[in-house]
């Protein structure tokens, strides 16, 4: 009797894991035609088209979600050197959702005879013949040591590199981007900038460019209105904005 009642225990315990594989490998067929891409949605592009993210991509209408490869993703659209990959996430039942940044050109570096357009970060977007193609701040006294597009330049030394990047974010972050033609980092703590007016700002070292930039900002424009031309305007104490005119 117990012989037979642990039979029927057993034989109901596999009717159980029968009818649960049974429900499982069903959801997994019925899922199956469900869990495709439907929707892909682009964010963080300004000038480039979502259409052109989402063909360099590579993902289609229709791919089955559980096979959608992220770092083929990635590596797709980083083809651009203006795009880099935020986030690619899975919205499921059928969205995938890719969110990207897009460099803006913030300055352009000579070197060996050609031009190298460069994002904030220093990041190469491009090779140009002529610098006034892209209408930004040149960079001088900058050793290019290795340049790939999409990449980071490599400087020497290598220090350069970051130093140029703290100040064209401080550029950016200040708005001062257009009263600026040249950028000069060659040495490290003498840097300074050139104005179209021809004033020569000295910023010292990159230290306190926020304060610096401030500076360099509220005394040009009474210069401008001044009609000043030429001279030098010392802001590297961080303090102040002493400009001293080209006889002076």
């Amino acid at each position: 009797m117990a012989r037979r009642r642990a039979r029927r225990s057993g034989q109901h315990r596999i009717t159980r894991w029968v009818f649960a594989l049974i429900i499982v490998v069903a959801a997994a067929v019925i899922l199956k035609g469900r869990l495709v891409v439907h929707d892909i949605r682009i964010t963080g592009n300004r000038n480039i088209l979502a259409s052109r993210v989402v063909e360099l991509s590579g993902l289609e209408i229709g791919t089955d979600m559980l096979r959608v490869d992220e770092q083929a993703i990635r590596r797709g659209i980083e083809r651009d050197p203006y795009l880099q990959v935020a986030r690619v996430e899975m919205q499921y039942p059928s969205t995938v959702a890719i969110t990207v940044r897009e460099s803006r050109p913030s300055a352009v570096i000579e070197s060996l005879g050609i031009y190298l357009l460069i994002d904030e970060e220093c990041r190469l977007l491009a090779f140009l013949s002529d610098r006034e193609q892209a209408g930004v701040l040149v960079v001088t006294g900058v050793e290019v040591a290795s340049q790939r597009e999409g990449m980071r330049i490599g400087t020497n030394p290598p220090g350069q590199a970051d130093d140029l990047q703290r100040l064209l974010g401080a550029v950016s972050a200040n708005g001062v981007e257009n009263q600026i033609t040249e950028l000069n980092v060659e040495n490290l703590d003498n840097l300074y900038l050139m104005t179209p007016i021809g004033v020569q700002v000295l910023l010292g070292d990159d230290g306190q460019l926020a304060e610096k930039m401030i500076w360099f900002e509220v005394v040009y424009r009474q210069l401008v209105d001044a009609d000043a031309r030429g001279g030098t305007l010392d802001v590297s104490s961080a303090r102040n904005g002493v400009y001293t005119p080209p006889d002076g």
